[in-house]
């Protein structure tokens, strides 16, 4: 027959507490493992946000740069008209319109050699745009 023998209460006492030390132990331990997670979590949604922050306004940037290239690839710098180049396009296609629909179409052209003397000239006297006017 086996002999039982009846642990004490004190044994029972030191050990429920050891036990609720190692537990508690383990909830900071995770409380401070789960914390350090978030925060780097949050840190790097920030980072994210950011950048995205910064590509849209690069994108925004780059947007206007290209629509100002457009203005100034379309028009004269000197007068603010519309270039050679844009102007044979618009005429392309007014032309094309034109004998789609069989309309006619006029043009006039007028083409002034040394402008940039006559407009520098004329441009201390009057509005650049009046001397087109008047031209």
């Amino acid at each position: 027959m086996a002999v039982k023998i009846k642990p004490t209460k004190n044994k029972y006492s030191t050990l429920t507490t050891e036990i609720r030390k190692l537990v508690e132990q383990a909830r900071h331990n995770i409380t401070r493992s789960i914390n350090t997670e978030l925060l780097f979590t949050y840190w790097h949604i920030g980072k994210l946000i950011v950048a995205k922050e910064k590509i849209e306004q690069y994108a925004s940037v780059l947007e206007d740069r290209a629509q100002q290239m457009e203005a100034l690839s379309q028009t004269d710098p000197l007068t603010g008209l519309l270039n050679v180049r844009h102007l044979d396009r618009i005429l392309s296609s007014i032309i094309d319109t034109a004998e789609r629909s069989l309309e006619p179409v006029t043009v006039v052209f007028i083409d002034i050699n040394d402008f940039k003397k006559t407009f520098k000239f004329f441009n201390s006297f009057v509005c650049p745009h009046e001397i087109i006017l008047y031209l």
